[in-house]
């Protein structure tokens, strides 16, 4: 609307006049105001084919995001809005579709993670921002791990280690991840507020048209990753080209293996309505990959 645009402008022109308190800061916030006022073409000038591919982390967003990079007609970026002090993140979503499209993509579309939408997070109305979306046409990918006990133990365990995506031919994936030893509780606490995270998002989206994809039917096994890529390429009527990506995974898939204490992380959960994650667990072939 006028008045967002209007707005929009203003901050980027206090951005560059600002009084600078040393040369880093007078830099970044000349680039973000020109980036505001730039992503106000955005509308006019984006790719006519988009995309968002919504998830908690670690259920296979950015390895969809390297397999959709790899498309020569496709531009996917990873969580440019993790950074808090966007003021207004749809002008500079816009403001990188542009980009996209300059350089040839005939497609864009970004990683957003469920946790970054919470109050306080991001400047982004995301409620209203994926109504819009959806309206103008705009793919939205919800992706969604059914085993939030094992969303929970891998972003503990790769904050740990402090790498989160290990690539083919790299160090960490020369070396076995080690068990860890977690609180039960705290692993609770982390799981019950990923369901509440999930839930919320599927509320949002329901009445809106979007594409589900469940880490563990549609990326765990190797051999499903070109199918499930081929069906986010078919919904943005682009050609099927081959997947490709360096991401691999380390280590085993199974909580008993992966957790020191897993009798005690058990014995807490199955008095938990999330018992039925250590069933799956046990159900899980060791040799499965994603």
């Amino acid at each position: 609307m006028p008045s967002v645009r209007v707005s929009a402008v203003a901050s980027g022109l206090r951005e560059l006049v600002a009084p600078a308190i040393d040369v880093d800061r007078a830099v970044t916030r000349a680039k973000r105001g020109v980036t505001y006022g730039l992503g106000l073409l955005g509308p006019a000038m984006r790719p006519a084919k988009r995309f968002v591919l919504v998830g908690t982390g670690r259920c296979g967003t950015e390895l969809l995001v390297h397999f959709l990079q790899s498309h020569p007609d496709i531009v996917c970026d990873g969580e440019i809005l993790s950074d808090r002090t966007i003021r207004f993140p749809a002008q500079y979503v816009d403001y990188r579709a542009m980009r996209a499209r300059l350089a040839g993509a005939r497609a864009y579309g970004f990683k957003l993670l469920m946790q970054q939408l919470h109050d306080g997070r991001t400047y982004l109305d995301w409620r209203s921002y994926f109504t819009s979306f959806a309206g103008e046409g705009g793919l939205i990918v919800l992706m969604a791990r059914r085993n939030l006990l094992q969303v929970a133990v891998s972003y503990v365990s790769a904050g740990m280690r402090g790498v989160y995506h290990v690539r083919r031919g790299s160090k960490e994936a020369s070396e076995a991840a080690p068990a860890v030893n977690l609180e039960p509780v705290a692993l609770l606490v982390f799981v019950y507020r990923l369901h509440r995270e999930v839930e919320t998002a599927r509320e949002a989206l329901a009445s809106l048209p979007h594409l589900s994809l469940v880490y563990e039917e549609d990326l765990e096994d190797p051999r499903r990753h070109q199918v499930t890529t081929d069906r986010v390429t078919d919904a943005l009527g682009l050609d099927r080209v081959t997947a490709s990506t360096d991401l691999t995974r380390i280590g085993s898939p199974r909580l008993r293996d992966r957790l020191e204490n897993y009798e005690d992380v058990a014995r807490l959960f199955r008095e938990t309505p999330f018992a039925g994650f250590l069933e799956e667990d046990a159900d899980s072939p060791v040799t499965s990959r994603g």
